[in-house]
């Protein structure tokens, strides 16, 4: 597939129109700082962790404990985490971690309940459940792509365990979410073509003009109008289990 390499040799341009994804590149700069001021000193388990990025974030009084599940870490990420496990059935003492982070890892499990259950009953009373999870974003990680939440049934995990949701924000504007779709559905069924060899491909010139014209009005209509919460790239959520 052509679809990993051809990744890291856009990365340079998302600084630029260029970029399909060119409006989310702050929220790509931030990444997972923004949970840095809601993790706890302590013990941290980053439950399918993929190449590890918290763990260059955290600070020195804590200690990261990495985990992924051996089929997608062996062949899907460099590194090799502290722990092989199934977020299922995470291979820890009931209240263990001051922190534990699902980010971006509930859509690929089969039975997210019991994950998120699972993460509950290794965190400390008290401790943080770190969450993150797209919503409007196209299919990944392929084939562990199993779900997505709404604001509202994210909700429903605080029903169903003894936590409480803290805090929840939409991560992205609608209309740059919408220009997003649009440019990554362009360019994927532009690479298609090449691929197969169809004649497709020949609109290349007229897709890149598209995705600089649409970055661009997008982020100016980004400015001009308000958000709502109607249609939102993904979700980030702070949880605290309860004493």
């Amino acid at each position: 597939m052509i679809y990993p390499r051809l990744r890291q040799l856009a990365r340079p341009l998302l600084s630029t129109p260029l970029h399909p994804q060119w409006l989310m590149r702050d929220k790509h700069s931030t990444g997972y700082r923004w949970f840095l001021p809601h993790i706890r000193k302590g013990r941290v388990l980053d439950v399918g962790c993929g190449n590890q990025p918290l763990r260059a974030l955290l600070p020195a009084e804590t200690q990261y404990i990495s985990l992924d599940y051996p089929a997608t870490a062996r062949f899907r990420y460099s590194g090799r985490p502290s722990v092989f496990g199934d977020g299922q059935r995470l291979p820890f003492a009931d209240e263990t971690f001051d922190t534990v982070a699902l980010l971006d890892v509930l859509e690929h499990i089969p039975r997210p309940d019991l994950a998120f259950a699972e993460a509950v009953r290794v965190t400390k009373p008290g401790g943080t459940i770190l969450y993150q999870t797209p919503f409007l974003y196209p299919l990944h990680d392929l084939p562990y792509d199993f779900q997505r939440w709404s604001a509202y049934g994210i909700r429903q995990f605080a029903t169903r365990n003894p936590v409480t949701l803290e805090h929840l924000e939409t991560n992205g504007h609608a209309i740059h979410t919408a220009v997003l779709l649009s440019n990554l559905a362009l360019s994927r069924l532009i690479l298609d073509a090449f691929e197969k060899r169809q004649p497709g491909f020949l609109l290349l010139p007229v897709a890149a003009i598209w995705i600089v014209l649409s970055n661009l009005l997008g982020w100016l209509f980004g400015r001009i109008l308000e958000d709502s919460e109607f249609m939102t790239l993904g979700y980030r959520v702070i949880f605290k289990k309860n004493f």
